[in-house]
């Protein structure tokens, strides 16, 4: 997948979106009104190559499975909560 271009305020939407928020809960997060949220999110999908939230989703999971992104946050996520249990077990 090529990288896209959005606005400043679709790149706000889009990570509103990507976490899970409603478009009510982004209109209000972001100041804007419902309608223009979903204007930003057709546009994104548009852009994206995808028609709604869920493929949205799916298609941001592949590309950060294949730069290797979420390997890496795996992997940090896996070190930290070794550490923390470790920490945790030893008496002070």
């Amino acid at each position: 997948m090529s990288l896209i271009k959005l606005t400043a305020q679709q790149e706000k939407v889009f990570r509103q979106l990507v976490s899970g928020q409603s478009y009510r809960d982004i209109a209000e997060c972001l100041e804007i009104s419902e309608s223009t949220v979903k204007y930003h999110a057709r546009r994104i999908y548009k852009s994206m190559g995808v028609s709604n939230r869920a493929e949205l989703a799916a298609q941001l999971m592949e590309v950060m499975l294949d730069s290797g992104w979420l390997d890496k946050q795996i992997v940090r996520q896996r070190r930290t909560g070794a550490k923390r249990r470790i920490s945790e077990s030893v008496p002070a």
